[in-house]
């Protein structure tokens, strides 16, 4: 939360990286905190041009690495007389970590730590730069999903992984993500998924298997009417049997 009384402050741009960087946030400016923790508004003089500064500065590539924004993203709200806005900060995507600013990756990269925004270490960064690349640690796995055409479209291997899975009748694979350091990961098993029978299913084999018992025997009995028919009339046609 940051007044924003004389400008957009400085330590915005810290939060927007380790909110980047991290699990995503959001910003507010014009608000105040108190030392109990609660919050008071102290509006924005000129919201309007506030968030074109913001806008501007946010596209600067020498200001900040990478923009994750749209415009759903900024909202300003009136409470008590006082405008406010609104920043929501989206979570960074693999390829596009790290986020950082001022034109330095090694001293404007910032993570969020409970309440707070630290920087980033060396090894933390590389390990970011490191993931953000597309290199398959299992390459005959990769090999394997290409023979069968489901790795060769970046970003659409998983949804054919699902597909190909959900065909097959195996269990459905399972995608876990975990922070610091990122990683997803896929785990697959070639086993029949299991599917669990209402209790209206479970009677439908009794019925079938009782239909199936039948049925020869209606079979027989229909048989030796059709021989009895022709029997009594050898010149009766197949129509005439029928009806």
């Amino acid at each position: 939360m940051e007044k924003a009384e004389g400008g957009l402050p400085v330590a915005l741009w810290e939060s927007y990286s380790s909110f980047a960087n991290s699990n995503g946030g959001v910003i507010i400016l014009g608000v105040g905190e108190r030392q109990d923790g609660t919050w008071y508004t102290t509006g924005l003089k000129n919201a309007d041009k506030l968030k074109r500064n913001f806008w501007n500065t946010i596209h600067d590539t020498k200001k900040v690495s990478m923009n994750l924004l749209s415009d759903k993203n900024i909202e300003s709200y009136e409470i008590n007389g006082d405008t406010i806005l609104v920043i929501y900060v989206p979570r960074a995507k693999r390829d596009q970590k790290p986020v950082y600013i001022n034109n330095d990756l090694f001293g404007g990269t910032y993570r969020r730590d409970w309440e707070g925004d630290y920087h980033c270490s060396k090894a933390e960064i590389k390990g970011m730069l490191r993931d953000g690349i597309s290199d398959p640690r299992n390459k005959t796995l990769m090999k394997m999903f290409n023979m069968i055409g489901i790795g060769e479209r970046a970003e659409s291997g998983i949804p054919d992984i699902y597909q190909v899975w959900e065909n097959e009748g195996w269990s459905a694979p399972v995608v876990e993500e975990s922070c610091n350091p990122d990683r997803t990961r896929l785990s697959l098993e070639f086993t029949k998924k299991q599917t669990i029978k209402t209790s209206e299913e479970e009677k439908e084999p009794k019925r079938s298997q009782k239909g199936a018992e039948k049925e020869p025997i209606k079979g027989a009995e229909r048989k030796k009417e059709i021989l009895k028919l022709i029997k009594v009339n050898s010149t009766i046609t197949q129509v005439e049997i029928m009806t």
